[in-house]
C-alpha cells in the first residue's frame, strides 16, 4: 500500500519508470519469498498448506498433532494456494462435457427463464458499472467519453467471450483506476493494459500463482481509497443535523480540517437519502437492486420538483379576443391532478384558449385537458388549446418556416413581448 501510494509522488523520473501497482506487487513478492519464508516461527502460527482433497479440517488437525512442538518456516497465502491458474483452450460452450448428462444435453427449455433473468441482471450490472467506471476515468483524464461505443464494445466482447465459454465481464473500475494512477491518459493505455492481461493469463499464468494475496488486497485498498467519494461523507452527516448547527460545528469542531471535510452549509437531504439507500442495498443485495431503487427515488424526486414548476397564468388579451391562459412548465402525471384548479370556469367568458408550447403525449396530460374541457362544456362554454412554440434565445438565425408551418401572429406577438419583458424567461426551466 505504501509503495503504490507514495512512490508516484517522489519528484524523480525514476519513480515513473515502473507502474506503482506492479512495483507494489514485486515488493510484496520480495518480502514474502526473501524475508517471511526464511524466518522460523511456531508451528501453530506457520503457514498451513491448503489441502485440496478430503476433509480439510481433519487434515489440518492431523498436521498440527504430528508436530505440536518446534519451529518451521513462515509464509502467507499466495494465489497458487487458494486458486491455482490453469490454461484451457477456448472453444464453443456447447462442446463442453459439463453440458451433457448421459449423452443428453443438460440444458432444456425449462432453464430458459432463469438464464434470461440472470443474463438481464448481469447486463444491467455491466452497463451500470461500465458507466460508473467511465465517470471515474473521466475525472482523471478530463476528457469526455463516448458512452454508446463503450456499451456496444462491452456487449460484443461479452457475446464472443460467452460463446467461447469464458466468463462475462465489464469495465474494471479497479484496473482502470490503477491505469490512471500510473499515468495512463489516452486510448493506447487501456489497449496495452488489455494485451498485458491477456499475455499474463495465457502465457505467464504460472507466475501469477506466486503473487501473495496480501499484495492484491493492498492494491485494491489503495484503489478503493482513490475511488470512494469521500466528500459525500460530510454531506450525509450534514443532512442529519439541523441547518442552524452546521456553521457552529464547522467553527468549533471542523475548523482545523480541510475544506472538503467540513459540513456543507446547504445540502439536499433527499440526495443524501439516495446515497445511503443505494450504498446499503448494494452491500446487502447487489448493485442492480441498489441502482434500481436509487433511480426510482431520483425519479420520484424529479417528478415532484417538476410538478411544482407547473403554473397557468392569464395572458393579456386585446379587445374582442377570447380569454387566454398560458401554461408554464410541464403538464404530466405529477401536475395533472391539480391542473383544473388553475381555471376560473364559473366566471370565464364563452370562449377560453389555453396556450401550450408543445402537444402533450402522456395519457395523464391528455386526460387533464379532457377534464378541463368537460368542465367548460358543462357550463356551455368552449375550451380550446393552442400550441405555440416560443422561439429560443440562441443567437443563430431562425430557419424560415414553410407556408404549411406558419406560426400564428398571436404566437409571434406573445414571443416578442415575452422576450422584451425578460431576456432569460424563454430559457427552459429546471
Amino acid at each position: 500500500m505504501l509503495t503504490m501510494e507514495f512512490v508516484p509522488k517522489i519528484p524523480h523520473k525514476a519513480a515513473k519508470l515502473v507502474p506503482s501497482s506492479l512495483l507494489a506487487i514485486l515488493v510484496a513478492m520480495f518480502i514474502e519469498y526473501v524475508i517471511v519464508r526464511n524466518v522460523n516461527c511456531p508451528v501453530t502460527s506457520a503457514h498451513d498448506p491448503v489441502v485440496h482433497h478430503g476433509d480439510e479440517t481433519t487434515a489440518r488437525r492431523s498436521l498440527a498433532a504430528s508436530n505440536t512442538t518446534g519451529w518451521t518456516k513462515c509464509g502467507t497465502d499466495v494465489i497458487g494456494d487458494v486458486t491455482p491458474f490453469s490454461f484451457t483452450s477456448p472453444y464453443p460452450f456447447f462442446l463442453d462435457d459439463q453440458y451433457y448428462t448421459n449423452g443428453t444435453y443438460a440444458i432444456t427449455a425449462d432453464d430458459a427463464p432463469q438464464i434470461l433473468v440472470n443474463g438481464l441482471l448481469l447486463a444491467i450490472a455491466g452497463v451500470v458499472q461500465g458507466l460508473m467506471t467511465t465517470e471515474v476515468v473521466t475525472s482523471y483524464v478530463k476528457t469526455p467519453a463516448h458512452t454508446p461505443s463503450i456499451v456496444w464494445a462491452m456487449g460484443v466482447a461479452n457475446l464472443v467471450s460467452g460463446f467461447l465459454g469464458g466468463m462475462g465481464g465489464d469495465a474494471m473500475i479497479g484496473l482502470s483506476t490503477i491505469n490512471c494512477l500510473n499515468g495512463g491518459r489516452g486510448r493506447l493505455a487501456p489497449t496495452v493494459t488489455a494485451l498485458g492481461v491477456m499475455l499474463c493469463t495465457m502465457v505467464a499464468y504460472k507466475v501469477l500463482d506466486f503473487i501473495p494475496i496480501s499484495a492484491l488486497a493492498g492494491v485494491m485498498i489503495v484503489v478503493v481509497l482513490h475511488t470512494f467519494k469521500w466528500a459525500k461523507v460530510p454531506m450525509v452527516i450534514s443532512a442529519l443535523v439541523p441547518a442552524s448547527w452546521r456553521e457552529p460545528i464547522n467553527k468549533s469542531i471542523c475548523c482545523c480540517l480541510p475544506k472538503w471535510m467540513q459540513l456543507p452549509l446547504e445540502v439536499d437531504r433527499w440526495e443524501a437519502l439516495i446515497i445511503v439507500v443505494v450504498s446499503g442495498l448494494t452491500i446487502g443485495f447487489n448493485l442492480v437492486v441498489g441502482v434500481g431503487v436509487g433511480v426510482v427515488l431520483a425519479t420520484v424526486r424529479f417528478a415532484y420538483a417538476s410538478s411544482l414548476t407547473t403554473d397557468v397564468s392569464v395572458a393579456p388579451a386585446k379587445p374582442g379576443e377570447p380569454k387566454k391562459y398560458v401554461l408554464a412548465g410541464k403538464l404530466f402525471f405529477g401536475s395533472s391532478m391539480r391542473f383544473h384548479t388553475f381555471f376560473d370556469v364559473d366566471n370565464d367568458p364563452e370562449t377560453v384558449v389555453l396556450q401550450m408550447d408543445e402537444k402533450p403525449f402522456e395519457y395523464s396530460a391528455v386526460d387533464a385537458l379532457a377534464r378541463v374541457r368537460g368542465l367548460y362544456a358543462a357550463q356551455k362554454k368552449t375550451f380550446e388549446v393552442e400550441y405555440v412554440k416560443v422561439p429560443s434565445t440562441r443567437t443563430e438565425p431562425p430557419t424560415p418556416a414553410s407556408p404549411s408551418q406558419k406560426v400564428p401572429a398571436v404566437a409571434v406577438e406573445m414571443a416578442e413581448s415575452h422576450s422584451a419583458e425578460s431576456p432569460q424567461a424563454s430559457a427552459p426551466s429546471v
